[in-house]
């Protein structure tokens, strides 16, 4: 029974490792996971522009994946469209899907 409590506490706390306005968990799944490499934005893209789903995001990150998009404008990425885009934070700047973006300032 202790077992079982002691599970169903770290699935919660999983559930919520990453809270609104964050990009990253605030805390790694396993003990090895780095948890600025793996931070998710999601961002529906439609003719008149990105839509974030979460609003709360800071403006560096929203300024990062908004030049992504520009700079693949005719790449795999349609409009009207959803995309979960993986972001990562190395080095000082930040890489959205393994491009370099935005430097980060200090």
């Amino acid at each position: 029974m202790k077992n079982l409590t002691i599970i169903l506490l770290f699935i919660c706390g999983s559930a919520i490792a990453q809270q609104q306005g964050q990009v990253f968990k605030k805390f790694p799944q396993s003990p090895t996971e780095r948890v600025f490499d793996n931070g998710t934005i999601e961002v529906t893209k439609s003719v008149y522009g990105l839509t974030f789903k979460d609003n709360s995001i800071p403006k560096a990150y929203k300024n990062a994946v908004k030049l992504f998009f520009k700079d693949n404008l005719n790449s795999i990425y349609e409009p009207m469209k959803n995309y979960k885009l993986k972001v990562a934070k190395k080095h000082g700047y930040i890489w959205v899907e393994s491009v370099r973006t935005v430097r980060l300032k200090n």
